[in-house]
């Protein structure tokens, strides 16, 4: 479903569900935010946000239950005060 949303050359949309998969990108090193669909594993954020090497601007979860990223949000977001939104009430 990801896949076939529409493109924005101002936007990249990678969709990968490994590491290697979103560094190889060629658009990875403009990425600045990060949207985490279930099930896709919460165990790659943590990497994932240590490739973009302080881009991180905004990470959104398609499910508005975070409870699965409570380490990450530990780990990243709060230290860096990147913002976490959900799909609550969507």
């Amino acid at each position: 479903a990801l896949r076939s949303l529409p493109s924005h050359p101002a936007i990249p949309l990678i969709v990968a569900n490994s590491l290697a998969g979103f560094t190889s990108h060629p658009e990875f090193p403009n990425v600045t935010g990060i949207v985490h669909v279930i099930p896709a594993d919460p165990a790659l954020l943590i990497p994932l946000a240590e490739a973009m090497a302080g881009r991180l601007r905004w990470v959104h979860s398609f499910f508005a239950g975070v409870d699965a990223l409570a380490g990450f949000s530990k780990a990243v977001l709060i230290p860096h005060a990147v913002p976490l939104t959900n799909g609550r009430g969507a």
